[in-house]
Formats: structure tokens, sequence, C-alpha cells
């Protein structure tokens, strides 16, 4: 039979468990309460990491992504594309992505900042929302910041 100490040190460990458990389950709760309004609205491409500079979008071009349900979808800024995302937390991947084949040249640059868009989606591991601001990262580097 168990003595009075041991009974005592197994319901304390039980009780740190216990608020270990509540705190883990209190601070996911909050993440996912920040980060469940990715799906809330267009987002628009402001900025996109290029050979490490943050470069403006392309005036006259207007990147976009939508995330819904699993689904991601929008424009690069001349074509459309669709694929699939999933989050957990912070983290996000986003893959399967497709995109129509229309050439563009008008507005200049809007062909490869569509590219290097489109790569930089599919490359996302982590998401941040700041206010209205999305910024997403890989390996801890920005790739792009975006507004709704």
């Amino acid at each position: 039979m168990l003595n009075e100490r041991a009974v005592n040190i197994i319901l304390g460990a039980v009780a740190v468990i216990g608020f270990v458990m509540v705190m883990v389950f209190a601070v996911n709760a909050g993440n996912d309460a920040s980060f469940g309004d990715l799906d809330r609205g267009t987002w628009k491409l402001e900025t996109l990491v290029i050979d490490d500079v943050e470069t403006a979008a392309v005036e006259g071009t207007q990147a976009t992504i939508e995330f819904d349900d699993g689904r991601v979808a929008g424009s690069g800024g001349c074509n459309s594309y669709q694929g699939d995302y999933e989050t957990d937390g912070p983290t996000i991947v986003v893959d399967s992505i497709i995109a129509t084949l229309k050439f563009c040249e008008d507005p200049a640059g809007v062909s490869d900042q569509e590219f290097t868009f489109l790569d930089h989606l599919g490359s996302a591991d982590e998401f941040e929302i700041e206010d209205d601001r999305l910024i997403l990262s890989a390996d801890g580097n920005r790739l792009m910041l975006l507004t709704r």
C-alpha cells in the first residue's frame, strides 16, 4: 500500500501536469484565435522580397490571395491561380498551386513579380497577422507583406 507521503507526491504531480496542460491549451487557443482570421477577406500584395530586398508591388498590378476552407486562390498580378493550404498555429503549407498561362508584359515587371509571388506563396512555412497585415515567411525570413 502507498503511504501518505507517496500519495501526496502523486497528487502534486497530477496537479502540476494538469496545470501545464491547461496552460498549453490556453496558449494554443489564443494562437488559433489570432491566426483564425486568415480567411477573412482578400489579401493584397504590398511588398515582395526579391534578392533579399523588400520591393513594392509593381504599380498597376494587384496580386491577391484569398484563403477559404483549405483552398487558396487569387491573382498573381496577371494570371489567376488556385491551390490547397493547411495551417497549424502559425505554420502554413500551400501546395498544388496551378495558374493560368496568359502572357503578360504590361506593366513592365509584372511577369517577374508574378513568378516570384507564386514561388514565395508555395515556399511559405509561416504566417503572422498584425491588424490587417499578413506576413508570409520561410525559414524565418520574410517573403511578402499583404494587406486587406
